[in-house]
């Protein structure tokens, strides 16, 4: 049984879900523009350019790329979630090992949709971060959600190898990154004398650095760890 089988069934399997990451990707640049193209259409003629029409544009456009992003972790975890405990449900996975087929296989087949969800994703969202004015968006926010991005994903998958709730999954992806920010904190707070964490000097480098090694540790002992619990599973 050929790759594109599997590739087709976990589409399938997963297909409200590559709908809902479709829509909550162009939802906000949709939602924006169409604002502020019926701001046009209220305040100016159709023929008559707004006074400062492209920092209007930037602006929205800065705006929604942030949401996008920032909202498509969501779908990143919900395909993270599933990627495992979404057939157990459906109890697919009954059906599916009772096939000549091997484990590593079925699970390179999970990986692939989901990398490619993902890369949709971050090619749209990254490509316009990266191309507007520097002034416009902070440089920054893309490591911070990219590694959020990785480590939702990672420890989703993760949970979704132990634990067969799929609301669970996508919960526990969802709250790792928040974990991470509250240790961090937490940590800071206990060398700080007197807790003046907020103010004190250079402690947002200090977050930035901890936050991005943490996640980068984090993520791949999860996802290894998921992996190595599927291929070991004696029960479907």
């Amino acid at each position: 049984m050929n790759m594109g089988w599997l590739l087709w069934k976990e589409y399938r399997q997963n297909r409200f879900i590559v709908y809902a990451a479709l829509a909550i990707l162009l939802g906000p640049y949709l939602i924006g523009f169409g604002a502020l193209y019926g701001w046009r259409l209220i305040y100016f003629p159709m023929r008559v350019t707004p006074p400062d029409w492209t920092n209007h544009c930037l602006q929205v456009l800065t705006f929604t790329n942030f949401y996008s992003l920032s909202l498509s972790l969501l779908s990143i975890a919900l395909i993270g979630g599933n990627a495992i405990s979404g057939e157990r449900v459906d109890r697919s996975s009954e059906f599916l090992f009772s096939l000549p087929l091997r484990r590593s296989k079925i699970l390179i087949s999970k990986f692939l949709l989901a990398a490619l969800v993902i890369a949709v994703i971050w090619l749209l969202n990254g490509s316009i971060a990266l191309k507007m004015p520097k002034n416009t968006f902070d440089a920054g926010i893309l490591p911070i959600l990219g590694v959020s991005s990785l480590v939702i994903f990672c420890s989703a998958w993760f949970f979704s190898s132990l634990v067969t709730s799929p609301a669970f999954d996508v919960c526990g992806g969802l709250i790792t990154p928040f974990l991470v920010v509250l240790g961090i904190h937490f940590t800071a707070w206990l060398l700080t004398p007197h807790g003046a964490v907020s103010f004190a000097p250079g402690y947002n480098i200090f977050f930035f650095r901890w936050y991005l090694c943490m996640c980068c540790v984090i993520a791949p002992v999860c996802f290894c760890i998921g992996t190595w619990r599927y291929l070991r599973r004696v029960e479907p």
